[in-house]
């Protein structure tokens, strides 16, 4: 494991670079790989010579100037001009294949001749320590190292974003457990964290203890022909990025595996005829966007343009036949219901031999990548033998699923592990983590669903006529205290809790429009104080907007007091043994329950429910075993769609602005047009016409919805056809909701815009690209300038000529387009999670309804 003060090393390398300007991750890191791997190309050949003075040498004839021992001597723009020899020299006279590869196309990127000099010291500096620490025993220290400077590609949300978490990688390959004289592949393998955990699994396993005890792995097990097997055939890894396929190669070449058989290619394109079979599979393919049809490998072709599907399908086809895999997916794969995700289903559990599904936890890839995946283990010399299929689900990794990836206590891997390895001997070990899914119940599902509450025995209740008793049986219910406006102060450790504290999703917020009361409240009134877990629900609601009549909550408190407020009713007098109170909160849930109380409402504006009507309300009531089961199978559906909800939430575009670039004012670059209202006195069409009105209420994620639309006749617009929108403008709403920025879909091109959106029309489009300026205009920073652009009194607006001050950064627009490219990758991974939430709120849906089976509300 690396050490703190190498960490420190490396992250002080980082602000090097970022002090003298250099914005991008990526380069910064490349940079430093560069000269790293230099020195370490270096020192392997002072070994070499210390070893055989008539070994081969890498820096020898015309390549000797450039030992990193000379390099150190140089002055700053000395050391430029040479690393920059270096770089173009290497490609054309090294012998090694792998060392030409990785300077091909290399340059010298640090511009500030001082820096570049001041980092290469600093890496001399850090890479002595890990030489002395390697002495001391630490023998992976190089790798640890570079494990930890691409990490920071994670961090960055760069290339690097979709990297796997280490422990994720060790858990798999302890799992799948590669030995000697075996192939393994990773096909996407982007910086070789699965080829290098699979190198280390058998260094460690070949490896006597006498050795290990000096922090020594030199495979003494093995022969020398099967060591020589181990470093020069048994790693293929494919990568279609050239920068990944660098660094992957830089990593493995610091492992002391220097020529792997690692190739750039699109695995998924480039393949086509290949009939090469390997041993063993690891990875974690990438699951974001999709490839055009035709240019798909034919070989893998199935109707889809999904890359999970196909990689799965490359992976199945390519093992040998006694081979062994362990793949990360994507949720979707579990159950989605397109053609090719029940074909593929259907291959795993058939012919691949899958065995084993383990469920990750929520926010695993956090804070770049919030798909809930899965792992799937699947073996093909067990195709015809297994007859149940092991699932696991785990809840916890041992970090906590935010973006600061912080340590915490709960773990369940390693009993993951302990329950795989039995089953792998055909133990089945019962644990909180495991059920167990007979092959023939999949195979009898049409669809082949990898959901194993599908399969449980538990899980379908919808003909089982429960005993139906009014809620009074099990429970009462309390009315809040009316506190008056007056009682309020402005800031207090007491809040009260309303009926705006309960949100329409059945969420409690307790932050949602606070209200304070004085802290001697809580004595005062403390028969209506809340404690967390404690069922509320809602008993009134406007007429208007009945979105909270009758919704029940579980109140989520923190440090602070709540107290009950008036038509707010909380469940008390609860008889625990006969109702499980989350199980109290989910049954009042569905929809004919909502129904019924609206029946029941009274009132004018407010519709009312009384606490009788509540009471009288009629539940099924299973055993309170039953109850903690349905309950928990709920919860896991909701978990998943609260982490699909949190990165859906907290994904926003960002732009890595480099100091360079300038800043310019949108003046600069569009002209900046108004939108027109429908003349006074005529109104929308109520026929569907070929003229529809842009509104900002259309205006949804940087685009105009459709389904909505109000549309105009023809006489209407000829009056006000000039001020439509191109499907090359960029609009921008100017009141209601503020600064909503996008582009319009061809089908709207040349349509008619609301007076409350203005135009942004480019001057030229080889200066600026009108989706850069989307994202542009959509960054917090730009955001806040328009905040403080707007003004008015009463009903404030973004006045046109205002908008025209507003300032954004300004890269060349190749860079432009480079980055609106990254961006729509990022958008195409988390674009599933809204279908996600909703196969998930489906099943909740249904699951209540099994539970409420046939019978009706009665009263």
């Amino acid at each position: 494991m690396l050490q703190t003060e190498f960490k420190s090393q490396v992250d002080n390398l980082m602000n090097i670079l970022f002090g003298a300007g250099v914005a991008s991750h990526a380069t910064i890191i490349e940079q430093i790989n560069y000269l790293v791997f230099l020195r370490s190309l270096s020192k392997k050949d002072d070994s070499a010579i210390v070893l055989d003075p008539s070994a081969e040498r890498i820096f020898s004839g015309q390549l000797s100037k450039f030992h990193w021992d000379n390099l150190l001597l140089l002055n700053a723009d000395a050391l430029f001009n040479t690393l920059e020899e270096i770089f173009r020299q290497l490609p054309e006279l090294a012998t090694d294949k792998t060392i030409k590869l990785l300077f091909r196309d290399a340059h010298v990127k640090v511009f500030d001749k001082p820096t570049l000099r001041r980092l290469l010291h600093e890496i001399e500096k850090m890479m002595a320590g890990l030489e002395k620490a390697a002495a001391s025993g630490h023998t992976d220290i190089f790798g640890d190292m570079y494990e930890y400077l691409l990490g920071k590609l994670s961090q960055a949300g760069t290339l690097g974003s979709f990297r796997t978490p280490r422990h994720i990688i060790k858990f798999m390959v302890d799992i799948v457990d590669p030995v000697k004289g075996e192939t393994i592949l990773d096909p996407a393998c982007g910086t070789a964290g699965f080829l290098v955990a699979a190198l280390e699994h058998i260094k460690d396993k070949y490896t006597s203890e006498e050795f290990k005890k000096d922090g020594r792995y030199p495979m003494d097990l093995l022969k020398p022909g099967e060591r020589d097997f181990v470093y020069k055939n048994t790693f293929t890894g494919f990568d279609s990025d050239f920068d990944m396929f660098k660094f992957g190669l830089m990593n493995l070449f610091l492992h002391k595996l220097e020529h792997p058989n690692i190739k750039r290619q699109n695995t998924l394109v480039d393949t086509a005829g290949d009939r090469t079979k390997w041993d063993v599979i690891l990875a974690n393919p990438p699951f974001a966007g999709a490839l055009d049809v035709d240019s798909i490998s034919e070989d893998i072709r199935m109707g889809t343009r999904a890359t999970e599907i196909l990689f799965l399908r490359y992976m199945i086809d390519h093992l040998s036949p006694n081979g062994r895999a362990g793949v990360i997916v994507p949720e979707g794969v579990m159950f989605n219901s397109t053609n090719a995700h029940k074909k593929i289903r259907q291959i795993l559990v058939e012919d691949a031999g899958l065995w084993c599904v383990v469920s990750l936890p929520n926010g695993i890839f956090n804070p770049y990548a919030g798909v809930k995946t899965s792992i799937l283990f699947f073996d093909k010399s067990l195709k015809n033998t297994i007859t149940e299929i092991l699932f696991l689900k785990v809840d916890n990794d041992g970090f906590d699923p935010g973006a600061t990836k912080r340590k915490i206590d709960k773990n369940d891997l390693p009993e993951a592990l302990e329950v795989v390895n039995k089953w792998k001997n055909a133990i089945k070990k019962e644990s909180r983590l495991s059920s167990y899914v007979k092959k023939t119940a999949i195979s009898n599902a049409t669809d082949y669903s990898l959901s194993p509450e599908r399969y449980q025995a538990t899980a379908d209740y919808s003909n089982i006529k429960w005993p139906m008793i009014e809620l009074s049986e099990v429970c009462d219910l309390l009315n809040g205290y009316a506190f008056k406006s007056s009682d309020y102060i402005k800031l207090s450790n007491t809040l009260n809790f309303r009926m705006s504290n309960i949100r329409p999703d059945g969420r409690s917020d307790i932050n949602y429009n606070p209200r304070y009361l004085p802290d001697n409240y809580v004595n005062k009134f403390k028969n209506f104080v809340l404690q967390d877990g404690d069922v509320v629900i809602a008993m009134t609601d406007m007429a208007s907007d009945p979105k909270i009549l009758g919704v029940p909550t579980i109140v989520k408190k923190d440090n602070r007091n709540l107290l009950l407020n008036q038509r707010v009713g909380k469940f008390i007098d609860i008889d625990r043994d006969r109702i499980y109170i989350p199980y109290l909160k989910h049954v009042l849930t569905t929809q004919d329950v909502r129904d019924y109380y609206k029946t029941l409402g009274s009132g004018g504006l407010q519709v009312n429910i009384a606490k009788k009507d509540i009471l009288r309300i009629k539940i099924p009531l299973p055993p309170i075993n039953i109850q903690k089961q349905i309950v928990e199978e709920l919860n896991n559906y909701q978990n998943i769609i609260d982490g699909a909800e949190q990165v859906l939430e907290n994904w926003k575009p960002t732009i890595e602005v480099n100091p360079i670039w300038k800043k310019v004012k949108l003046g600069d670059l569009v002209d900046v047009k108004g939108g027109k209202r429908i003349p006074k006195g005529l109104t929308f069409s109520t026929n569907k016409t070929n003229y529809p009105y842009i509104r900002v209420v259309d205006f949804k994620n940087n685009t105009v919805e459709t389904k909505n639309l109000k549309y105009i006749d023809e006489s209407i617009f000829k009056q006000i056809s000039k001020y439509t929108i191109s499907k090359d403008d960029v609009y921008i709403s100017i009141a209601g909701t503020i600064g909503l920025v996008g582009v319009v879909p061809i089908v709207l091109d040349n349509k008619s815009l609301t007076e409350n959106a203005a135009k942004l029309v480019l001057k030229d489009r080889e200066i600026i690209d009108k989706d850069y300026l989307v994202l542009a205009l959509s960054t917090s920073t730009s955001k806040e300038q328009i905040k403080n652009f707007t003004k008015g009194v009463g009903v404030p607006k973004l006045a046109l000529d205002r908008i025209k001050s507003i300032s954004i950064p300004l890269p060349p627009i190749i860079e432009q387009k480079k980055i609106v490219e990254e961006i729509e990758k990022e958008k195409a991974v988390i674009a599933p999670l809204q279908e996600l939430i909703k196969v998930y709120k489906e099943k909740i849906n249904q699951k209540i309804q099994e539970v409420w089976g046939s019978e009706n509300i009665k009263t």
